[in-house]
């Protein structure tokens, strides 16, 4: 089970309306706010899962290394004068 399957608020909607207590208006005003909030949670879990790797070899010497970068991807290493440099796949 992922963390994302647990975190669902699209049932509250069902419960909601099946609550005959809460006025009608209310329930517009709780449903619209529901569904915004759980269409958020999912774009946030989306972003989440597509976080870049990020390799520490140099892209341009060690193919291998980086065989499967994908757009996004970031290399970070040391060139041969030793100083740090930074690569984005693109």
């Amino acid at each position: 089970m992922n963390i994302s399957d647990m975190i669902r608020l699209n049932e509250l909607v069902l419960l909601l309306k099946s609550n005959d207590k809460v006025p009608e208006d209310v329930k517009i005003i709780l449903e619209t706010l529901i569904t915004r909030l759980d269409m958020f949670i999912q774009n946030v879990i989306l972003e989440l899962r597509a976080e870049p790797t990020i390799f520490i070899v140099d892209p341009a010497t060690n193919l291998e290394d980086v065989e499967g970068a994908k757009e996004g991807d970031v290399a970070i290493f040391k060139n041969r004068d030793g100083v740090v440099d930074v690569k984005r796949f693109d």
